[in-house]
């Protein structure tokens, strides 16, 4: 399903505008190009760590893979050096985002 398709849907619904940014929101983030590229792919193959970091925090799925069968962390390969540290970094604080709540949970148990 694509952003049209979401928009008729939401149109045909009766919805609000407001749902509909809302729903918007969270469809568009991974929206592919026609080779299977995320905006978060695109930013690790750009080298543009902030635009990473970014998409992540915002609900970018990682974990995706384009048509090549490439994930985001595949693109860390293209660069060296402080960039790919920097790409690195994004990645890592995000996971560790990502498991606190179980990691918080397991020392409650503890």
């Amino acid at each position: 399903m694509n952003a049209f398709d979401l928009l008729l849907g939401w149109i045909s619904a009766g919805a609000g505008l407001l749902g509909l940014v809302w729903e918007l929101r969270w469809k568009t983030i991974d929206l592919p190009d026609d080779q299977g590229n995320t905006p978060l792919m695109a930013a690790v193959y750009h080298g543009q760590a902030d635009a990473t970091r970014t998409l992540l925090d915002r609900g970018a799925n990682p974990d995706l893979v384009n048509r090549r069968g490439a994930c985001a962390q595949d693109f860390l390969a293209n660069h060296e050096g402080p960039r790919r540290s920097e790409l690195e970094r994004a990645f890592l604080d995000h996971a560790a985002h990502r498991e606190e709540p179980e990691v918080q949970a397991k020392r409650r148990k503890m």
